[in-house]
């Protein structure tokens, strides 16, 4: 199992990193191997995601909030060769999408699922050419 790591600094108000660091802690004790890239924006979120199935990572871990989730699921959804899971370790200042998942908010928790092979699948929307997994908005809440 093969984990491309992809970091936002800035979610949550930049508590990411240190969140991050109890993240890896979690990894190396379960002896998951992977690699950790710090994005320096949205856009490199989505390269960074994009890149991973031919880069031949096995799954993706985001590390950061709704929006960087956000992001990577819009970057591997709907390519051909993309078929990966994705391992959310929140840390934006929301975190709604690990609450109405009821996805555990402990680190080594939501660790644990992933190296147990214990998939959470849920459901995915599309408007247009967007996919969301948490909630869509319109009027005051739209982008």
């Amino acid at each position: 199992m093969k984990l491309k790591v992809i970091i936002n600094p800035a979610a949550g108000r930049g508590k990411s990193i240190v969140r991050w660091k109890a993240a890896e802690q979690a990894l190396r004790k379960l002896n998951i191997p992977f690699v950790s890239y710090v994005s320096g924006s949205k856009e490199h979120v989505g390269q960074l995601a994009a890149s991973a199935a031919a880069e031949g990572y096995h799954a993706i871990m985001s590390v950061g909030g709704d929006g960087t989730l956000n992001e990577i699921v819009n970057n591997i959804v709907g390519k051909a060769e993309t078929n990966i899971p994705i391992l959310v370790v929140s840390t934006g200042t929301g975190n709604d999408f690990i609450k109405s998942a009821c996805l555990p908010k402990d680190i080594f928790a939501a660790v644990r699922l992933y190296h147990e092979g214990r998939p959470c699948p849920v459901d995915l929307g599309k408007f247009d050419d967007h996919y969301f997994i948490n909630a869509a908005g319109i009027g005051f809440d739209a982008n």
